[in-house]
């Protein structure tokens, strides 16, 4: 008897394996940040089952371990992880029948689930590649994190041996194959540099949302413990109701093919600016060379 994954190929299965237990080693990255920040160790693990969004989890104990209110915090993670709407409408096909599969086939949603979904050929082959890596993920990011967090202490930093590269990396390797057609190509090119451009001038999160124009051409960690376990609680169930909105909004339309294939690409273009994004700048400053180049051009016209 055939198991549910038998469709996908070994090359497909071994690319999702490797891109979970990056996966993990980002998580690692992660619960060692939460315990250097000064978090305990609930905060991170708690956060990774209920959240499962790297991105924004990443960006809720930054902001409050710079001494930010839970509540903007999560906020602000919601802001990020509002890309799952148009993610639900594209994986709507992916199996949510019966029910409770179907609500944790939306919790699983992700960047990798949802570009290993739309990576393959058939329909078969999509939905087994989505619950594959989806349920990968779920599992080695909150191991990932617990190790982390109990060995935090002798990780070195991420940017240092280069796990800060790994989430983009993934992404692009993932994403570029779709620009063989040469709309999304434009649609994405555009949606990115849209994006990029928007960094300096608005609040995190908003420029990866902002990349879908492309488609038209307080030092107390735990100061106040109810805040900060709604802002958690605000986090996870705002993150779910995304996926879910996005999903349960795709099942009642009738879509065009046309219309598909705008919604295959606005994924596409998410994705693409996400990877871009964490590439060239953390939260609302650009990064690494992109930082050197533009306080350069600060310069250039402030001289001028």
């Amino acid at each position: 008897m055939k198991h549910y994954f038998s469709c996908l190929k070994g090359d497909t299965i071994k690319a999702i394996f490797l891109v979970c237990l990056a996966v993990g080693v980002v998580g690692m990255s992660y619960g060692s940040l939460a315990m250097a920040y000064g978090f305990p160790l609930w905060v991170p693990f708690v956060l990774s089952i209920f959240v499962l969004a790297g991105a924004s989890e990443f960006m809720f104990i930054g902001i409050v371990a710079s001494g930010g209110n839970p509540l903007a915090a999560a906020a602000a993670g919601l802001l990020v992880n509002a890309r799952h709407v148009p993610f639900g409408v594209t994986v709507r096909d992916f199996g949510w029948h019966p029910a409770p599969p179907a609500f944790f086939g939306c919790h699983i949603m992700n960047d990798e689930s949802v570009v290993f979904g739309l990576s393959q050929k058939t329909p078969e082959q999509r939905k087994a590649a989505y619950w594959l890596c989806g349920l990968g993920v779920a599992l080695f990011w909150p191991i990932g994190t617990l190790i982390g967090a109990g060995v935090g202490k002798l990780l070195p930093a991420p940017e240092t041996i280069g796990l800060d590269a790994v989430f983009p990396a993934i992404l692009l390797a993932l994403v570029i194959p779709a620009f063989k057609n040469r709309t999304t190509l434009i649609r994405g090119c555009s949606g990115a540099a849209l994006s990029l451009a928007a960094v300096p001038f608005v609040a995190a999160g908003l420029p990866v949302l902002l990349s879908l124009l492309g488609l038209l051409a307080r030092k107390k960690i735990m100061g106040n413990m109810t805040l900060f376990i709604i802002g958690i609680a605000l986090l996870s169930a705002g993150t779910y109701l995304m996926r879910l909105g996005g999903a349960k909004l795709g099942s009642r339309l009738a879509l065009s093919e046309r219309s598909q294939a705008l919604l295959s690409d606005a994924a596409t273009v998410l994705l693409f600016s996400v990877a871009l994004a964490t590439t060239f700048y953390e939260g609302e400053h650009f990064a690494g060379m992109a930082a050197r180049s533009w306080g350069w051009l600060r310069r250039i016209f402030s001289l001028a």
